[in-house]
């Protein structure tokens, strides 16, 4: 055997596994986000409640026992204070509350207010 083969081919080994490294550690890094985000479709909002110390508005959808499995808060989602679409989201929320139309609410896996932060509300 040519000792040059042994050579080449440890590299080539070598670049295939810091490609394959590479390659996981992107797709770890893109599917993780993904993976703590809940989606509850078609449920109707059930309570909507703001909290005049903190700011912070909260609300609970009908059938939904945990907002996010991540988030240990039960029933909760919430929107903090600080977040500059409060009012959008609150709207849509009363909306929903006063029509009975269903929404879509996506979590993200963190905390807003001690409940589940929510990312994304749509009415359906």
């Amino acid at each position: 055997m040519h000792p040059m083969r042994d050579d080449e081919s440890r590299y080539i080994d070598g670049l295939f596994m810091i490609f394959l490294k590479s390659f996981f550690a992107v797709l770890i890094m893109l599917i993780s986000p993904l993976s703590f985000s809940v989606d509850h479709y078609g449920k109707t909002v059930s309570l909507v409640q703001v909290n005049a110390q903190n700011g912070c508005a909260y609300f609970q959808l009908d059938g939904v026992a945990q907002a996010d499995p991540i988030i240990d808060g039960g029933r909760w989602f919430a929107i903090s204070a600080d977040n500059i679409y409060k009012k959008d989201v609150l709207s849509l929320l009363m909306v929903a509350y006063t029509t009975g139309a269903t929404v879509k609410v996506t979590t993200t896996g963190k905390h807003a207010c001690s409940y589940a932060q929510i990312s994304n509300l749509r009415l359906e």
